[in-house]
């Protein structure tokens, strides 16, 4: 799956370097940032279909095979190896270093939550700074995300009794006597344990004897 991916990764960026176009190029024609155009070339990203027209426009080195591959929802992940080259090191490095007064700072302004990384934007800049210097500016936009106070009420998952007992039907009764595999009597037992204590909650909350099955 990696050597795949690494091979269609090489295949896609040899078309864009074809075009002698930059991602933030590629990105203002297709309209959307240049991280996430970059994303979509390292196939950290699925292409939507929305933006398959504007792409192909933007880069007509891709082929329609290669804009139908690069389509498919792809396995988000990385080499830990890219983290020995020195831009990313050090990128890691500085996100680390000031990742508890990150935190501190949104959980002050907003707080107790995170910042997806879901409903997210990213950009790369080039900038100049006071001296005249480039300098790399770069804007990590996510959405707020609140941790939830878990009320009982709210919670819409509520196993029901006749769905543990199910379960352990289905997964546990027939096992134990068909199978000298041990892990088909943990299920079975597991299985039980949780709808005698389903049935007890029950029974307390319906004011009945404990002592009644």
């Amino acid at each position: 799956m990696a050597e795949e991916k690494a091979m269609l990764v090489k295949t896609l960026l040899r078309a864009k370097e074809r075009t002698g176009k930059t991602f933030t190029q590629i990105a203002t024609e297709v309209g959307i940032t240049n991280a996430y155009a970059a994303q979509l070339f390292h196939r950290q990203a699925p292409l939507p279909e929305s933006l398959v027209e504007s792409l192909q426009r933007a880069v007509p080195t891709l082929s329609s095979e290669l804009l139908q591959a690069m389509k498919v929802i792809p396995l988000r992940s990385y080499d830990p190896n890219i983290l020995q080259d020195p831009t990313i090191y050090r990128f890691n490095e500085a996100t680390a270093h000031y990742a508890e007064s990150i935190k501190a700072i949104i959980n002050e302004e907003f707080g107790d939550g995170i910042m997806s990384a879901i409903g997210f934007y990213c950009t790369v800049e080039k900038v100049k700074g006071k001296d005249g210097e480039d300098r790399v500016a770069v804007v990590f936009n996510g959405k707020f995300l609140p941790h939830v106070v878990q009320q009982a009420e709210d919670n819409t998952v509520k196993l029901q009794s006749t769905n543990i007992l199910l379960t352990c039907t289905l997964l546990g009764v027939r096992a134990p006597f068909n199978s000298t595999s041990p892990w088909h009597i943990w299920v079975f037992l597991g299985a039980s344990a949780a709808w005698l204590a389903s049935y007890h909650i029950s029974s307390n909350k319906d004011g009945s004897s404990d002592n009644q099955l």
